[in-house]
């Protein structure tokens, strides 16, 4: 999310809002909305003479999302001196319920207290106008400074160093109880599927197996088509080399080679099923001018993958053979103008389906369904970052909410409607949305195989397959 200008005026007002030695903006924070993540309540004394940084965000963010590391990195570097608190007002309505925002912090392994700011009380006597804002705040009470957007994990870092050797001496100790919840299942909160027709790369008989991301796991899964698992990539540690991943998102296979957008690696990586390493083809475990997020991939034209990249709201193109990424679509721009680049916008792009020369993609923060034809882009269901909702018809009337997921066939094309918990679908002919199934959890994937849905509840951490003719859901995984 873009932050809105305004941010010198946020400054001025919230420094004569927290004046010197003022317990005020404690107050506001931990004694407006509910506090999740702690074992228990968080008082004004357990925060004073210690340095806060606050953290305004939204769980479907992006922006919000590549915040974390930097959060985690100072956490640790500071772990004496700092306390994070996450305020969380959410944009989206399915965002705004505690229990949707423990299995965010769950999911994005979170170990700071969060504030559930729903009512946008917090936000607003912040001056905040978007998402992400950071918040420092001196042992004191006083406002140090404010950070619009991501990217300041260096300014962050040295504006903390300075205040902690100011107050050298006067700093508290005292630790915040966290109340981390433990997660057990098969999969951690899985995303993507992929099916692979004739796969042997494994040394047995050629068959179809599909390809789950299990994304908190840090793994990619291999599935035989009757569920059963039969491979692991990585190591189920979070990191970047040979044997490890962050949070993958989509894969792809290609020439022996299973190609996975490693999402909080901010690079492409690409397994070799000989060797058993995972290889960095593109991408530096940073976030760059490119690289940032990538979500989603799809193996496009003999030579080229390309990558839902929603960090930076566009769609690159990977050549496998010259090793070099271009801008297929997105001018970086957080919107959703149609045409051909450079006018064409972007929001989040986070699936893609290629059917004949038309590639399908769905941008999720513009809760929208879009298509990539002849170098240009066309919008057929969605109408702006904030228009969302769940109703039937039309480009004209129909609504989506933060949509993840998408798998289209020659009519029809399948929609993990995330936010609204269902499976839509648009018919290519009439052009009209409708809704197949609900019942599920934050699906972020759908795939069409042997005349079924399958579905990836990514919050119920479980597989269900949608009868495409009638709508019945049943179990798949576990």
């Amino acid at each position: 999310m873009r932050l809105a200008i305004g941010l010198l005026l946020f400054i001025i007002s919230f420094g004569s809002f927290a004046a010197s030695k003022d317990t005020s903006s404690l107050k506001v924070l931990l004694e407006t909305a509910p506090i999740l993540n702690t074992k228990s309540p968080i008082k004004v004394k357990d925060l004073q003479g210690k340095i806060v940084l606050v953290d305004f965000w939204t769980y479907g963010c992006i922006n919000c999302q590549q915040v974390i590391p930097d959060l985690k990195y100072l956490e640790n570097k500071y772990a004496s001196e700092l306390v994070v608190l996450g305020v969380h007002s959410a944009k989206f309505e399915n965002e705004k319920g505690s229990f949707e925002i423990k299995k965010a912090i769950a999911r994005y392994g979170i170990n700071h207290p969060v504030i559930n700011d729903s009512k946008f009380e917090i936000w607003n006597a912040f001056g905040v106008t978007a998402w992400p804002t950071l918040v420092l705040i001196d042992p004191d009470g006083k406002v140090a400074k404010a950070y619009a957007g991501e990217g300041h994990r260096g300014d962050l870092d040295r504006d903390i160093f300075s205040i902690s050797n100011k107050f050298k001496g006067k700093i508290s100790n005292t630790k915040i109880q966290m109340a981390v919840e433990d997660h057990k299942m098969a999969f951690k909160f899985p995303s993507k599927i992929s099916e692979v027709q004739n796969f042997s790369s494994d040394g047995k008989p050629a068959r179809a197996v599909y390809f789950l991301t299990d994304s908190s796991h840090h793994q990619i899964v291999g599935l035989e088509k009757n569920g059963k698992e039969f491979l692991r990539i990585g190591s189920g540690k979070e990191g970047f080399d040979e044997k490890t991943l962050s949070r993958p998102q989509g894969v792809a296979f290609k020439d022996g080679l299973l190609y996975i957008a490693d999402t909080a690696n901010n690079a492409l990586r690409a397994y070799d099923f000989k060797t058993k390493k995972i290889a960095t083809v593109a991408g530096d475990g940073s976030r760059g001018s490119v690289w940032a997020s990538p979500w989603a991939l799809a193996v496009t034209s003999p030579d080229e993958i390309t990558v839902a990249m929603a960090g930076t709201h566009q769609l690159a193109g990977y050549n496998t053979k010259t090793k070099q990424t271009r801008i297929v679509a997105g001018s970086g721009e957080e919107s959703i103008n149609d045409g051909p680049l450079p006018g064409n916008s972007l929001s989040q792009p986070s699936g893609l389906s290629l059917v004949g020369n038309k590639l399908y993609f769905v941008d999720a923060e513009t809760s929208s369904l879009r298509v990539l034809e002849n170098g240009k882009i066309t919008t057929l269901i969605g109408t702006g970052l904030f228009d969302f909702g769940l109703k039937d018809g039309d480009k004209k009337t129909a609504l989506m909410q933060h949509t993840t997921g998408v798998f289209a066939t020659a009519d029809k094309v399948y929609l993990a409607d995330t936010y609204n918990h269902a499976v839509r679908v648009y018919d290519v002919k009439s052009g009209k949305l409708s809704t197949l199934a609900t019942g599920f959890k934050e699906p972020n994937d759908v795939l069409v195989s042997d005349g079924k849905l399958i579905v990836v509840s990514t919050g119920e951490h479980a597989l269900k397959k949608v009868d495409l003719k009638t709508g019945k859901v049943e179990k798949f995984i576990p």
